[in-house]
């Protein structure tokens, strides 16, 4: 197995040495929200780096589960006035000053529900590409220290993945994850077969670096359904390996291709 294998809740020495330890959900912090005027519908932003943002160039804001995104329109060096998009001109009187601004990627939020502004029933292309995946069950972990198990379910409502772990692996259990908890998210993208996935993570600790002892972040990923050779076994979470829970008690033998073996402890 792999060393890579083992990021999976445990992070290890040489990643949590990077200058950037956690992971965050969002894109890149850009700014903080400067003014918000609702007569001229105009919001400015107070950039933060070096490089001032381009004419047209589309950042977001994050109110609660939602984003707004807006364009800049009158970019300077250390701000940038901008108006919301069509689509979230509904948000603006729930903009306030010093709001954190992130610049908006389509590859990775693909606004935030996994679809383009264009006119399209949303419904029924989730529907169908819901049904293109087979990523709700319960799965195990193949990794030999580490086969925890993890249900994942579709929330209707957030239009997303969401996978909860009902097993505990030996490397989970030392970092202090808990079943029942809330470990995965993964969103549609405009590309049927691709998933943006959001996995928790913990690390076992480091004093060096004052990092503590189960210290959460959450990374991301992309999940490729095409590259997939059965139902039965899943390449995600940070491109670990997985092998279905069938409903009759048996999981998939890994090593003996479609045979199976019953489910351990079952």
């Amino acid at each position: 197995m792999k060393s890579k294998k083992f990021s999976l809740f445990i992070l290890p020495f040489l990643i949590l040495s990077l200058v950037s330890i956690l992971h965050s959900r969002d894109g890149k912090l850009i700014g903080k929200i400067g003014s918000v005027n609702s007569s001229t519908k105009e919001i400015v932003i107070n950039m933060e780096g070096i490089v001032p943002l381009k004419m047209g160039e589309q950042v977001y804001v994050r109110i609660g589960n939602d984003i707004a995104v807006m364009e800049s329109t009158f970019p300077m060096q250390t701000t940038s006035k901008c108006k919301l998009r069509k689509n979230y001109t509904k948000y603006l009187n729930k903009i306030e000053n010093g709001m954190n601004v992130y610049l908006y990627d389509k590859t990775m939020m693909v606004d935030n529900t996994g679809f383009n502004d264009v006119k399209e029933n949303k419904e029924s292309v989730y529907k169908k590409r819901i049904g293109h995946h087979d990523l709700t069950g319960e799965w195990e972990c193949t990794i030999p220290s580490n086969r925890f198990r993890i249900k994942i379910i579709w929330d209707a409502d957030r239009k997303r993945y969401e996978g909860y772990l009902t097993q505990n692996g030996q490397d989970s259990l030392s970092v202090g994850f808990t079943t029942g908890e809330l470990i995965y998210e993964a969103y549609l993208t405009d590309n049927p077969d691709i998933l943006r996935e959001m996995c928790k993570l913990r690390s076992p600790g480091c004093c060096l670096l004052a990092i503590p002892h189960g210290a959460e972040s959450w990374e991301q990923g992309n999940v490729n359904m095409a590259q997939w050779e059965s139902g039965d076994y899943g390449i995600f979470y940070l491109s670990n390996a997985f092998v279905r829970i069938r409903h009759d008690k048996t999981v998939p033998d890994g090593s003996k291709g479609v045979k199976h073996k019953p489910a351990p402890g079952k």
